[in-house]
């Protein structure tokens, strides 16, 4: 448990079909965790802007993304990608 406060009611299913609701503490933790975000966000942007602009710039002058790759490349066989699969509870 993170917290000290329940974030989340729930009721079991049934007739009525069961859920769950926030909290109020519940409501304002996704509040706040969505300024965070936001601001995270926005200070990424800054951060990142010259360096986006960089890429921009040799992406529309064709130095990256396209054409023929490396001899090191075509010496590295891709692993397959396994799914995750969910732990039974």
């Amino acid at each position: 448990r993170a917290f000290d406060e329940r974030v989340v009611l729930s009721a079991k299913g049934g007739r009525g079909g069961g859920g769950a609701r926030l909290t109020p503490f519940g409501r304002l933790l996704v509040r706040v965790y969505r300024g965070f975000e936001a601001e995270l966000q926005r200070r990424a942007a800054r951060s990142f802007a010259a360096v986006a602009s960089r890429a921009q710039v040799r992406a529309a002058a064709g130095g990256s993304g396209g054409g023929k790759r490396g001899a090191a490349h075509r010496r590295r066989p891709r692993r397959p990608v396994t799914p995750l699969r969910a732990r039974p509870r």
